[in-house]
């Protein structure tokens, strides 16, 4: 704990300014922007009579005086000559707001010490209005500011080469435990950093959701809704070095589950602030992420003291608070003299959000009676992140001074004390920064004023104030709309560079040529990558056959951009449709006409004509590609998958021999228990004793039927024998007037089912001596 006491506190902000208006009443309100998004045809061609280029813009629309002002959050663009659909193939997407640091902030991100928030001057926000104006008015002589997209159909599946490099180094540092000052403001630089990843991750991956909210019609299988779902699995993909080496077949999973927990999170520490509000006497109000065609989750909330309700206990409140409020509202003065003038009126406390890297408990972005105290509960994170790297440079990986540390930080993310936590609330509070500078969820009278008190927690120098912020989103929108779009075809044209040279388009073609073939062989690409998945999937979903015929059909009568990836998927398909037929049971020897009914023969089928098909193009492919063995090749992917068959089969029937066994030592464990319990009402059998028959006697039954486990029942019948002669003898000198009213039925039904089992032992025994079968 010594080293917990050395940290600076930050300075306190004034509680409350009289000069100041204080906010009273509720913050949300109806009356903000709705979000949009505008479908906007541009031309890139210089021949055509159709806009080949087709852009979705999504934004904020809100009502200001006799005209509607848009922002602009998000730009996803495609290309409609690549694909014969209304919408097209996409290939960039460009997000708006965040601009890369200039050198001054990035010398300020190398400092290792906490900085400020960052606040936009006057002066800066004239210029950039300025700028905005002379690109609205004249675009020839205003300056352009064009943001590089933030993800294109190029790099879509492939990590960033410098993600991976900083990565290794990152590890290597952590790895390295030597003292080294370079060090230390190198991990500072990488922590800030890795903020700023993570908070343009946010935007992006929001972007996309609520894009997904507003366009989804309700078919599943629209192709835009798989290409977002791509988007959403290589932005989660590239947060982690590690996460490199998941397999694109398990995408959309690892997506839907991204979002289901974090839909868990949110509702959990809404209901959990909720629940606090009411039991200390406040009012709560839930902050609900947008959301057209769905149910509508808490993103935050805000917490308002009602001077109609009555006084919570002034003892019971403390520093660890569960709202992490410095003060009680029951008692602090100026909550009581606001209350005084506004008897009526809801006065707000703090503005809270969900999403963090914490536990489910809320943090606080904004505290309206005490305004630096969100901003003290960052500082001193911060501090903790510089604690913990100058203990891994100072110290070793299991030295004595890092276990107080370990032990507070573990008590702290836990939100036990979050003055002492070492991990970050971004998540939350860069969607909340988004909301504001969008117009969504709060009064717009206050979203300014809202905003500057947000950005008090942002201390990072690589971002930007919000106010800066949302006149860059404008101008980077219309920079990106400027002189008929070329900065778009610009960007459109390269990307489509990069996609001739990763699938193998001949750049000595005509330009028609060219695109023609760039679009064929981008539909044998995502044909490909979807028949990898079904394959992937299949094996758990064998009701996902009639998905395989179009790419397999496709690869039958055309040529695929990858031949080699393209003959392994499609071994592993046969490989797979061969083991699910081996593990089909064969059809009954019965008429044709009857067995059209069964589920298992229509499956067969089902299985080998598919199973057919993809030997089919798997032979096309290998052909092709020069193979001239092609049925030895067969031959032996056959033989392996058999053996392998056949090894699962033994291992299994391993297991469940060894199953049968203790189930029948635990029978008659059981069984003679009951035996030596005799009639003694103070020993009784136990009450469960009539289903251990009964499930004794349908497992002998079912297990007789194959031979290692008829081998088995043979070697334990003598005990069985035994012990269900002393079971039935037992019962059978019970008593049957007997006080209890269950107890004839008892003994009736057990006596009954153990002379039952004892003459199918009987039975089996006699026909195993004179080899009936």
């Amino acid at each position: 704990m010594t080293l917990l006491l050395f940290l600076p506190a930050s300075a306190q902000e004034p509680a409350y300014n009289p000069s100041e208006k204080a906010v009273i009443g509720r913050l949300l309100t109806p009356d903000a922007a709705r979000m949009v998004v505008r479908r906007e045809p541009c031309r890139c061609q210089p021949f055509g009579d159709q806009p080949d280029i087709l852009l979705l813009t999504l934004g904020t629309e809100m009502s200001s005086g006799q005209e509607t002002e848009f922002h602009p959050l998000a730009t996803l663009a495609f290309d409609r000559t690549l694909r014969d659909d209304e919408t097209g193939e996409w290939l960039a997407l460009w997000i708006f707001g965040p601009s890369p640091a200039g050198w001054r902030r990035t010398a300020r991100s190398l400092l290792p010490l906490p900085v400020g928030s960052a606040r936009a001057s006057a002066g800066k926000l004239e210029r950039l209005e300025r700028r905005l104006e002379q690109l609205q008015v004249q675009e020839e002589g205003a300056r352009r500011l064009v943001p590089d997209p933030s993800l294109t159909l190029a790099n879509l599946g492939r990590i960033p080469r410098t993600h991976g490099i900083l990565g290794m180094l990152r590890r290597g540092l952590k790895w390295a435990s030597v003292f080294n000052p370079a060090q230390f403001i190198f991990r500072t630089y990488l922590e800030r950093r890795g903020d700023d990843r993570g908070r343009r991750f946010q935007r992006t991956y929001m972007s996309l959701h609520w894009l997904i909210d507003l366009e989804f019609d309700g078919r599943r299988d629209a192709a835009w809704i798989a290409t977002l779902d791509d988007m959403r699995f290589h932005l989660l993909r590239t947060r982690s070095f590690f996460a490199r080496w998941i397999r694109p077949e398990d995408g959309s999973e690892m997506a839907h589950n991204y979002d289901s927990v974090m839909r868990e999170r949110l509702g959990k520490s809404s209901s959990w602030l909720q629940s606090a509000a009411n039991e200390n006497y406040l009012r709560y109000q839930p902050i609900y992420r947008f959301a057209e065609n769905g149910t509508p989750l808490p993103l935050g909330g805000v917490l308002y003291y009602d001077p109609r309700l009555p006084a919570g206990d002034p003892a019971w409140w403390g520093v660890g608070n569960p709202f992490d409020l410095p003060y009680n509202p029951h008692t602090h003065p100026t909550v009581q003299r606001l209350a005084q003038e506004n008897p009526d009126q809801l006065i707000p406390l703090a503005v809270y959000t969900f999403q963090t890297d914490l536990a489910f408990r809320p943090t606080v972005v904004i505290d309206f009676i005490a305004p630096g105290n969100p901003r003290t509960r960052e500082n001193n994170q911060q501090l903790m992140v510089l604690l913990r790297n100058w203990l891994a440079i100072t110290t070793g990986a299991y030295s004595l001074e890092r276990l107080p540390y370990r032990a507070v930080t573990w008590a702290a993310n836990k939100k036990g004390f979050t003055l002492l936590t070492d991990k970050s609330a971004r998540p939350g509070i860069e969607e909340l920064r988004m909301s504001l500078e969008s117009g969504l969820y709060f009064d717009p009278a206050l979203r300014p004023w809202l905003l500057e008190r947000v950005d008090r927690r942002v201390l990072n120098p690589l971002i930007k104030p919000g106010p800066v912020e949302r006149l860059l989103a404008r101008i980077q929108y219309a920079s990106l709309r400027a002189r008929d779009n070329q900065a778009i075809c610009r960007t459109v044209e390269r990307v489509r560079r990069k996609m001739k040279k990763r699938l193998g388009v001949a750049l000595t073609l005509p330009p028609e040529a060219q695109r023609a073939e760039l679009a064929r062989r981008l539909v044998a690409w995502h044909q490909l990558t979807r028949l990898r998945t079904l394959s992937y999937h299949l094996a758990g979903d064998i009701e996902s056959l009639d998905a395989l015929r179009a790419p397999l059909e496709l690869f039958l009568r055309s040529d695929p951009p990858h031949p080699k990836k393209l003959e392994t998927t499609l071994r592993d398909l046969y490989t797979t449709l061969y083991v699910y037929e081996l593990r089909l049971p064969p059809p009954p020897r019965q008429q044709r006409e009857q067995r059209q009914g069964r589920f298992s023969d229509d499956t067969l089928s089902r299985v080998r004509s598919f199973r057919a098909l993809t030997r089919q193009a798997w032979q096309r492919v290998a052909e092709a590609g020069g193979t001239t063995d092609f049925e030895p090749q067969v031959t032996r992917v056959e033989q392996q998958a058999h053996a392998q068959h056949q090894k699962k089969q033994r291992a299994a029937q391993k297991q469940q021999l060894k199953g049968l066994r203790k189930l029948l030592h635990e029978s008659r464990r059981e069984l003679w228990r009951v035996a030596r319990a005799g009639c003694d009402p103070n020993q009784a059998s136990p009450t469960e004793l009539e289903a251990q028959l009964t499930l004794l006697a349908q497992t002998i039954q079912v297990a007789s039927q194959t031979e290692p486990f008829r081998t088995e029942i043979a070697l334990q019948r003598p005990g069985l024998e035994n012990v269900l002669a002393e079971v039935e003898t037992a019962l059978s000198q019970c008593d049957a007037n007997q006080p209890d009213l269950w107890r004839p039925d008892f003994l009736f039904n057990n006596r009954r089912l153990a002379q039952a089992l004892l003459q199918d032992l009987n039975r089996q025994k006699a026909t195993s001596l004179t080899g009936d079968d």
